[in-house]
């Protein structure tokens, strides 16, 4: 009698948990899909003085280079693609190279996407002179943001931008180090060119990555390595 009491209360139980896991998936499905058909959270526009600014549609002024550090998830839907983070500043060249602090850097966009609706949170981003000379300067930049799915560790990334203005501003030549998650995709870009771009492998096993902290050296001149080395934390 007691074993079928038993037996009774387990199927109950099974059963319960059962259907809670097909609600949920059936939620999130329906959640995926409703961001997709009416596109919510994961278009990021740049915005300056009110004015959505666009590299195509302005002049560019070579003294003050634009830069734009953006994290992406591609591939299938299943792996909830779309704009994790764009991080966006410029650089006044001449107060950078005259160690001005609060002038070398202007910040001009940090926003998050969205995963399956859930927009991002533990959101940080930064950038600073950390030195300067006369033909050039030092920026440190860092970014991190999270799936509102607390459970999902950080998209993490600390880059070191290296410029050098010995042309005064005729031939500016930036060089992005530092480190990355392995997941998602990192792309750097410099006046809407692209200087640096990580890739991720397109698996669902590739969001492991994300527990590996700062585990890919990103260098602009090669490759990216991993794992690395002598990694900058």
């Amino acid at each position: 009698m007691r074993k079928q009491v038993l037996k009774v209360i387990l199927r109950f139980f099974l059963s319960c948990l059962r259907d809670a896991f097909l609600y949920l998936f059936a939620a999130v499905v329906m959640c995926k899909y409703f961001c997709y058909i009416f596109d919510i959270g994961e278009d990021v526009t740049l915005v300056r003085d009110g004015k959505c600014f666009r590299f195509d549609d302005c002049e560019i002024n070579p003294k003050e280079p634009v830069f734009e550090i953006q994290t992406k998830i591609d591939g299938p839907r299943w792996l909830a693609p779309g704009i994790k983070s764009c991080h966006r500043f410029s650089v006044n060249l001449d107060d950078c190279k005259a160690g001005k602090e609060e002038t070398a850097v202007s910040l001009l966009e940090q926003s998050t996407g969205s995963t399956y609706c859930l927009k991002g949170i533990r959101n940080r981003f930064s950038e600073e002179l950390v030195s300067n000379s006369q033909n050039g300067c030092r920026i440190k930049v860092s970014g991190r943001t999270a799936s509102a799915a607390c459970i999902i560790p950080d998209i993490d990334y600390k880059f070191t931008i290296a410029l050098d203005d010995s042309g005064n501003g005729s031939n500016v030549k930036a060089v992005v180090t530092g480190n990355h998650d392995g997941f998602p995709s990192y792309t750097v870009k410099v006046n809407g060119k692209k200087v640096y771009k990580f890739k991720h492998e397109e698996r669902l096993s590739a969001m492991e990555r994300l527990a590996e902290d700062l585990d890919v050296c990103a260098d602009s001149r090669k490759r990216p390595e991993h794992p690395c080395v002598s990694p900058e934390q």
